[in-house]
């Protein structure tokens, strides 16, 4: 009778706590329902237009590598194109031996702007570095900012042609990439914001197939 009791009691026990721990859980399923998804999970990644076209390859800046609004959560992004070096085919960044900016496939690459918005920042770069050199002081670059308050900022441009306060659409050529600043070989830093918050982000995979209609061929060098 006493070992029926025990088991009894046991049983309830665990119920108990099963039950307390469902509560638990649907608090906080209660308190995340209808708070922005960049708040209710931070896993979410906001989808931009894709700034470059080609094989775009894209290094992440893993969360608390970089401290600086637009470097934080940012990526460094270039292209790369089928070789064919006799008879054999691989993805390279760069043709010949890459110690010349010309070398590499993302240089002087058109730039989109990955939101709709206005240009709210335009910085330029007098310098210019040489691949695998790391260069000084502040990157080309501008920031595009939304109505709701969300940033985008691409840096490290050659050219730029747009200009503070000018009105750009999303998918708009907005410069081109150069080798500047804070870099060791020419490619593209987008990074994003709201709230100063940096927020991570990833590109629309559906304009990206149409963007590269043109880009998939294989080059021979």
């Amino acid at each position: 009778m006493l070992l029926k009791f025990t088991r009894v009691v046991g049983l309830l026990v665990i119920g108990g706590l099963f039950g307390a721990l469902l509560s638990v859980q649907l608090d906080i399923l209660a308190q995340d329902d209808g708070k922005p998804a960049d708040e209710a999970a931070p896993e979410y990644r906001f989808r931009l237009y894709p700034p470059l076209t080609g094989f775009l390859t894209c290094i992440d800046h893993w969360e608390g590598q970089l401290s600086e609004l637009g470097d934080a959560l940012g990526k460094d992004c270039f292209t790369q194109k089928m070789i064919n070096r006799g008879g054999r085919i691989w993805l390279g960044a760069y043709k010949r031996d890459g110690y010349r900016n010309e070398d590499w496939y993302t240089y002087q690459a058109e730039v989109h702007a990955p939101i709709s918005g206005v240009v709210k920042t335009v910085s330029r770069s007098a310098g210019k570095n040489s691949p695998g050199s790391m260069g000084e002081g502040l990157a080309s670059k501008i920031v595009i900012v939304r109505d709701d308050g969300f940033h985008v900022v691409l840096a490290h441009l050659e050219r730029i042609d747009v200009k503070e306060r000018e009105q750009v659409t999303r998918g708009q050529v907005v410069g081109n990439v150069g080798n500047n600043g804070f870099s060791r070989h020419p490619h593209l830093h987008i990074g994003a914001w709201r709230n100063n918050k940096p927020l991570p982000i990833d590109f629309d995979l559906s304009e990206m197939a149409y963007l590269n209609e043109e880009s998939e061929t294989t080059s021979a060098d």
